[in-house]
C-alpha cells in the first residue's frame, strides 16, 4: 500500500479504489471519523496557521490596493465635474450616466473583498480560540494510527502524517485543564490499572498495540473507554476527605507531642502538606496557595 522504490528501484504504485478490499475501503476515513464522533477529545486536526496567515496578508494587500485605487478615482472626480460624488451617494451609485464608473465599480469591488477579509479575520481568531490537544488524547490517536499503518489499513494520502507534529494541531473538544492529581488519576494510574491489574496477560485489551482487526469497526471496539467524569468525581472525594482528615491529624500529633521544638517541627511539617496538597490536588493559583498557606 505504501509508496516507495521496489526491486529494480522502480517506483511502486499506489493501489486502485478497485484492487482495495472491501475492508479496506470501510477503514481509513470512515472509521477514524468515527472514532473521533464516539470520542469527541480525539477530534485533533491541523490549525493551518501560517496558510491562514498568509490568507490573511493576501486579502489585506489586495484591499490596500484598492484603496489606494478609490482614493485617486476620487481625487480625480473631484478635481472634475463629478465632484458631487463626494456629497451624494445617489449620484455615485449611477454615475454610468456621467460615462465614468471606475470609482464606484472599485467601491463595489472592495465591498466584496473586505467581507471576505472581514470573515477570513473572524475565522482566524475563533480557530485561534481552540485549545490543543490534551498529550494523553493525541498519543492514543498516534498509537491507533500506528496500528492501522501496520495493518495497511490507513491513510495512502499526503495528509496521513498530519499528526506526527504536535505544534500546529487544535482539538475540538479539549479536555478541560485540571490539577496534577486528577490528571494522574484519570491518566497514569488507570492505565496502570487496567494493564496490570485488569488485565494481567499483555495480550489482551487495554494496550492499543494489540489489535488485530479483522473488521472495519474493531480497531475502535477493542479500545477500553473509562468515563473521565466518574474518575474527577473520585478524585473530588478523595481530595475532600484529605482536606478533612489534614487538620484533625495534626491537631491529634500535636496532643501527643511534648517537645516544644518537636512541635514546630510537626507544624512545619503539616504547612508543607498541606502546601504541597493544594499545589497538587487543587487548581489553585500561586497566590492562593501562599493566602492558604499563611492562614
Amino acid at each position: 500500500m505504501e509508496t516507495g522504490r521496489g526491486q529494480g528501484g522502480k517506483k511502486g504504485r499506489k493501489p486502485t479504489i478497485s484492487k482495495l478490499t472491501p475492508l479496506l475501503r470501510t477503514m481509513g476515513y470512515t472509521n477514524l471519523a468515527s472514532l473521533m464522533g464516539k470520542n469527541p477529545e480525539v477530534a485533533i486536526f491541523r490549525r493551518f496557521s501560517a496558510l491562514n496567515a498568509k490568507n490573511l496578508l493576501y486579502l489585506q494587500a489586495e484591499l490596500v490596493n484598492l484603496e489606494a485605487r478609490l482614493q485617486r478615482y476620487a481625487a480625480d472626480s473631484a478635481n472634475s465635474r463629478n465632484g458631487v460624488y463626494e456629497i451624494d451617494w445617489f449620484a455615485l451609485s449611477r454615475s454610468e450616466k456621467d460615462g465614468d464608473r471606475r470609482q464606484w465599480d472599485t467601491f463595489l469591488e472592495i465591498r466584496a473583498k473586505l467581507k471576505e477579509y472581514n470573515d477570513a479575520l473572524c475565522q482566524q481568531v475563533m480557530t485561534s480560540g481552540f485549545g490543543k490537544p490534551n498529550r494523553r488524547d493525541l498519543d492514543f490517536l498516534r498509537t491507533w494510527q500506528q496500528k492501522a499503518k501496520a495493518e495497511k489499513l490507513f491513510l495512502i494520502g499526503q495528509d496521513h502524517d498530519v499528526w506526527e507534529s504536535s505544534d500546529d494541531l487544535i482539538a475540538l473538544q479539549p479536555r478541560k485543564e485540571s490539577d496534577f492529581f486528577s490528571q494522574w488519576l484519570t491518566g497514569a494510574f488507570v492505565y496502570w490499572l487496567y494493564r496490570k491489574v485488569v488485565f494481567k496477560d499483555p495480550e489482551k485489551g487495554a494496550s492499543p498495540v494489540n489489535i488485530n482487526p479483522s473488521s472495519a469497526s474493531q480497531l475502535e471496539d477493542e479500545y477500553i473507554r473509562v468515563s473521565d467524569s466518574k474518575l474527577l468525581r473520585t478524585a473530588d472525594l478523595i481530595t475532600t476527605v484529605i482536606s478533612s482528615v489534614l487538620p484533625i491529624a495534626s491537631v491529634i500529633i500535636l496532643y501527643f507531642v511534648h517537645s516544644k521544638l518537636a512541635r514546630l517541627g510537626v507544624v512545619a511539617g503539616f504547612t508543607a502538606l498541606f502546601s504541597l496538597t493544594l499545589g497538587t490536588m487543587t487548581a489553585s493559583r500561586r497566590v492562593e496557595i501562599f493566602a492558604a498557606t499563611a492562614a
